[in-house]
């Protein structure tokens, strides 16, 4: 019996809560603006050289960008690229990405240099986005070259 009291209660209070969360998105003119939902986000862009202690490139370098969002609970990296014939990276992704830093992490897969890794401050650049697009942050940006050590 208590079963069915429960599972008769719920029912009414998942439809209750179904109806009052669909009408708080209708527009109310009289009141204010439309509740609007979203997910801020930027463009992301990311680039830099790598070089050796005599000022070489360095090809085949990975290089991984890992978002300050850990409030978030996030962990991963955020993408993992790798430096071309004249020793530069770089990154260009449309993401959520309102984040105040990444971590820039260097690692030579041969085992002939040692790693590297600095914290970046990002960047945004909101002068070209459009007044109606609320949750765009603009483009993020970070630029850093690296000169790695031999092991």
């Amino acid at each position: 019996m208590k079963a069915k009291i429960l599972t008769g209660f719920n029912a009414i209070l998942a439809f209750l809560l179904g109806l009052f969360g669909f009408t708080g998105c209708e527009p109310m003119q009289k009141y204010g603006p439309a509740t609007e939902y979203g997910c801020p986000y930027a463009n992301f862009e990311a680039s830099g050289k790598v070089t050796n202690e005599k000022s070489q490139p360095l090809e085949n370098i990975r290089v991984r960008i890992h978002p300050q969002w850990d409030q978030y609970g996030y962990q991963e990296d955020y993408d993992k690229i790798y430096t071309n014939a004249n020793g530069e990276y770089s990154l260009n992704m449309s993401y959520i990405f309102p984040v105040d830093s990444v971590d820039i992490i260097l690692d030579d897969t041969t085992g002939v240099y040692q790693s590297d890794s600095v914290r970046m401050e990002v960047e945004y650049d909101k002068s070209k986005v459009d007044s109606s697009d609320h949750w765009n942050e603009g483009t993020a940006s970070v630029h850093k070259d690296f000169r790695l050590k031999k092991k």
